[in-house]
């Protein structure tokens, strides 16, 4: 079996640093639905040009074909993208504000789906020791996230709880309420049983 190997960069990534400004501007042309992918090229290849006459520099012009590649990886990218934005919007629209955990499971899942997808695309090739190690530190991260929403929430509850049960055994007191009938009050508002 063939050994897999890093993928070979693109022409577009290949391009030397000077023309980062055209790119970014190529990409933000290519999310414009009213312009078609052959017109956004046609002056993407005219200002590389323009800019190899400005700088007197010489780069190889990356082809349409590679630059139809380009648009696609861009293109899957921003669904990605929008589907994890839909989801986030989602759960934030469900949790009306309530639970910080929620949201911190939803970026966490997402992010751990990003990380899985990298993995995957790194084939059997795996991963320089750096790359590896910067994916743990970041699941350790992401769990840690977790962790201290998980345990927010838990003191936030505990706090709520002591005072709900000050407020109404004050209030037993003051209106000659029993303390079996405060009881019962607190084992329906908090689950609380004396």
């Amino acid at each position: 079996m063939a050994k897999h190997s890093r993928p070979r960069p693109s022409s577009i990534h290949l391009l030397p640093e000077e023309c980062e400004a055209v790119v970014a501007w190529a990409a933000r042309e290519l999310a414009n639905p009213a312009r078609s992918k052959t017109e956004i090229y046609a002056e993407f290849r005219d200002r590389l040009i323009a800019l190899q006459t400005e700088l007197e520099i010489t780069f190889p012009i990356p082809s349409f074909s590679s630059f139809h590649r380009y648009a696609a990886q861009r293109s899957e990218l921003m669904r990605r993208h929008e589907r994890a934005r839909m989801i986030s919007e989602s759960v934030l629209e469900r949790s009306n504000g309530k639970s910080d955990d929620a949201i911190t499971i939803a970026a966490s899942l997402t992010l751990k789906t990003l990380l899985l997808e990298m993995m995957m695309a790194g084939g059997e090739a795996g991963f320089k020791p750096k790359d590896a190690q910067a994916m743990a530190a970041a699941l350790r991260q992401l769990q840690a996230a977790e962790n201290l929403s998980t345990a927010r929430r838990q003191t936030m509850e505990k706090e709520f709880g002591e005072k709900v049960t000050e407020v109404i055994e004050t209030v037993a007191k003051a209106k000659g309420i029993s303390a079996e009938a405060s009881n019962e009050i607190l084992s329906q508002i908090l689950g609380v049983n004396k």
